[in-house]
């Protein structure tokens, strides 16, 4: 599914996640994004974001939004036209009583690769929730927002085939930002917290893949954790974007396909 915001300050949006991967990228002034649970991350024009896991957050034109905040289903309800992902979607949003047009608006390109839940147990437990190529420091970075921005704009004419080429695109995309993020050093991708960054998520990760067959419960993974049930849940969920037992089910789903 593709879409083009054209967003005018002040503006805040909120997805309560996807199924599959979710690339950002925007022209014109920057914007703020804040996974559910994380710290906001200011991002610039034409820097490439992805949430591996269609991670629910947060986008907005300032860092705090405060109770602006408005549900993105909301606006795509709105917009869309037959079911999810038959056409594409363009919008415009925000802007305040004062009708002030001093601030060109934020245009942001949007993909979503739908993949099914089946598939959460096949995105690498390591990757963080939140990815981020900067287009000052990867120079690839450029030119996959160019690749992007091109995508979302010739899947608005909506030619013959647009939605198999949307695709294919997608799946490209998605393998250059991963292969990108990947070759990148470990030490440049401080910020971007990961399960291996905590080493309570990380055993119950490794305990739940060494044992799928074992009945987990959440009790018998928190104390694999060495945290209580609500914070080993709540870490967990910011850290892989899907409840524990959610993740575990799409693991023993994978081993079995």
């Amino acid at each position: 599914m593709t879409a083009s915001f054209r967003l005018h300050e002040p503006w805040a949006l909120h997805s309560a996640g996807t199924e599959g991967a979710l690339i950002r990228m925007c022209s014109g002034p920057g914007y703020w994004i804040c996974t559910d649970g994380g710290t906001p991350v200011e991002i610039d024009p034409r820097d490439i974001v992805m949430l591996p896991r269609g991670t629910p957050h947060t986008v907005s034109s300032t860092r705090d939004p405060g109770d602006r905040v408005v549900p993105f289903a909301d606006l795509l309800q709105a917009h869309m036209i037959g079911r999810h992902g038959d056409h594409p979607i363009e919008l415009t949003y925000g802007g305040d009583s004062t009708g002030s047009t001093d601030i060109p608006p934020t245009q942001l390109f949007s993909l979503h690769l739908w993949m099914p839940a089946l598939d959460v147990g096949t995105i690498p437990a390591e990757l963080p929730p939140l990815i981020v190529l900067r287009a000052n420091e990867q120079a690839l970075a450029h030119t996959l927002a160019n690749t992007m921005e091109l995508l979302v704009q010739d899947s608005l004419t909506q030619r013959p085939g647009w939605q198999l080429s949307a695709a294919r695109m997608g799946d490209l995309l998605l393998v250059h930002i991963l292969g990108e993020y990947l070759s990148t050093p470990a030490a440049a991708r401080q910020g971007t917290p990961n399960v291996l960054d905590d080493p309570g998520i990380a055993r119950a990760v490794a305990a739940m893949q060494e044992a799928p067959q074992q009945h987990w419960s959440i009790a018998q993974l928190a104390a694999v954790a060495y945290l209580s049930r609500t914070v080993f849940f709540e870490r967990f969920c910011v850290l892989l974007g899907v409840p524990p037992m959610q993740y575990l089910s799409a693991y023993r789903m994978n081993l079995a396909a």
